[in-house]
């Protein structure tokens, strides 16, 4: 969808599918904290989720680990994340398993503006209770649109910014996204 389309309704369950996988890792969390997430993203529901991320410390970001493909995953979260079916092969601990939840969605063409926005806005939610927060564009777009790109960028098969056709398009539609929300924030429940 362009950033000047009509949003059709957000019942698409494909999106939410997409959504829900994406953001499994927070289920490690809190379940009902996941459950809000997604209902954000895909219907723009419980927009106080951007705040109540915070009240439980970095334990998101440890999860989540949005926009940072270096760091590794201590053996608590991994337990924890791997009762919810996140796979590592060989005992690694990389980070890669949870961004490859996220790939599907990122090479979607599903979800719409809106709902990329949110997703970037939940992502720097998450990406705010890190110990240190890692932007890669500090004041050049918002932090939200920032997180966003960093985590697309940094999904498998796009390690370390070295982009790839289908993420350079999904670059280029989220750019389309930042304009559509300087003209319509109401309508992504911010």
């Amino acid at each position: 969808m362009k950033a000047g389309d009509k949003e059709t309704p957000m019942t698409d369950p494909s999106v939410r599918d997409l959504v829900d996988r994406a953001l499994l890792p927070l289920r490690a969390v809190d379940e009902a904290l996941h459950d809000r997430a997604v209902d954000y993203v895909v219907d723009g529901a419980h927009t106080q989720v951007l705040g109540e991320i915070a009240s439980f410390g970095e334990e998101p970001d440890e999860c989540l680990r949005p926009a940072c493909p270096i760091f590794q995953v201590d053996s608590a979260w991994k337990s924890r994340l791997r009762r919810l079916g996140v796979v590592w092969i060989n005992g690694s601990r990389e980070v890669k398993p949870i961004l490859e939840l996220r790939s599907p969605l990122y090479h979607s063409d599903a979800p719409s503006a809106p709902q990329w926005a949110r997703l970037g806005r939940l992502l720097d939610a998450v990406h705010r209770t890190a110990a240190s927060p890692r932007l890669i564009t500090p004041g050049a777009v918002p932090a939200w649109l920032d997180v966003l790109l960093a985590d697309v960028l940094c999904i498998p098969g796009v390690w370390y910014r070295s982009a790839q056709t289908a993420e350079i398009a999904k670059v280029a539609e989220v750019a389309e996204i930042e304009a559509y929300c300087r003209r319509k924030p109401r309508e992504l429940g911010v």
